[in-house]
């Protein structure tokens, strides 16, 4: 198990690698970072593989159905609001749009 991502540049090494602790009943790793923001996953490596996987912590979700509300805006430069000019509702597995 490996903590991967920006913050690690993406790779795969013994400084991001997880260690189990039997006391705590948990994965750790320990990095020195520095304040901010920090894109990154728990991913996971089978000994031999080449491939890693994030599946096994975060699930696979590739058929999650999203419903998005669409605005569509338009402010002329000589108004103070906005006019809402459309607006449409869809579905990401198209069961549901009007």
């Amino acid at each position: 198990m490996y903590v991967s991502g920006g913050l690690t540049d993406w790779s795969l090494n013994d400084n991001n690698q997880m260690i189990f602790n039997p006391e705590q009943g948990q994965y750790e790793c320990t990095l020195s970072l520095k304040q901010g923001w920090y894109n990154y996953e728990y991913v996971f490596l089978k000994d031999g593989d080449t491939e890693v996987t994030s599946a096994r912590f975060e699930g696979n979700h590739y058929e999650t159905e999203n419903d998005y509300l669409i605005l569509i805006y338009y402010r002329s430069s000589r108004d103070r609001y906005d006019r809402v000019l459309g607006t449409k509702i869809t579905n990401t597995l198209n069961r549901l749009s009007y």
